[in-house]
């Protein structure tokens, strides 16, 4: 799921790969492309309501959040090649989006596991079951508080190294007039002072 899901949340940023102009763009980009996978995803889950629906929401909302995560890494990685042409952090950058996403699914994963064990066996104490609800439950706390950290720090990251450019004002140029005339006026030159 993370391979086939991160290549394809991918795909906006590569059919605007020829305007990337900084590898900020590419982040934006991947962040947007992991906001509506997300919400479709959770649209298409959470699309019949239950008796377990605001949870079914509020777990997807936590997803969403990672699947912007992981697209605005491999948003980066698709910016950092356009500006370099190097391979290596384009595949780091897929390698990361991947590997979050993989810990994500298994976390949930091991959640579940640990709560079909603990039903299976009423009455009795599951250690495994238990260990496995709660490791899970402690990598995805961990994830939501983690997540949005990495996205601000990788955020402020990205605007300190984009050099913006000054628009140029009527201030400015009204500046630029002013200097012009405070310049010494240079007299013309006479017939006597030119040099055949």
């Amino acid at each position: 799921s993370p391979l086939i899901e991160e290549i394809a949340k991918s795909l906006p940023t590569w059919t605007v790969f020829d305007r990337l102009k900084s590898p900020a763009q590419g982040f934006a980009i991947g962040a947007i492309s992991g906001a509506a996978f997300g919400l479709v995803e959770s649209l298409l889950v959470s699309a019949t309501p239950d008796s377990g629906w605001a949870t079914t929401l509020l777990v997807r909302g936590a997803s969403t959040m990672m699947h912007i995560m992981s697209a605005s890494l491999t948003g980066w990685g698709i910016g950092r090649f356009r500006m370099t042409r190097r391979w290596l952090p384009l595949i780091e950058m897929y390698v990361a989006a991947m590997a979050l996403h993989g810990l994500w699914n298994g976390s949930v994963v091991a959640i579940t596991i640990g709560t079909v064990r603990s039903t299976a066996a009423p009455g009795r104490v599951d250690l495994p079951a238990m260990l496995l609800i709660y490791v899970g439950a402690a990598m995805l706390l961990l994830l939501c508080v983690a997540i949005p950290v990495a996205m601000w720090m990788i955020n402020a990251r990205l605007r300190a190294s984009e050099q913006p450019v000054p628009p140029a004002s009527a201030s400015r140029a009204e500046e630029s007039s002013a200097a012009v005339s405070e310049l010494p006026s240079v007299p013309a030159p006479s017939e006597s002072t030119i040099y055949h």
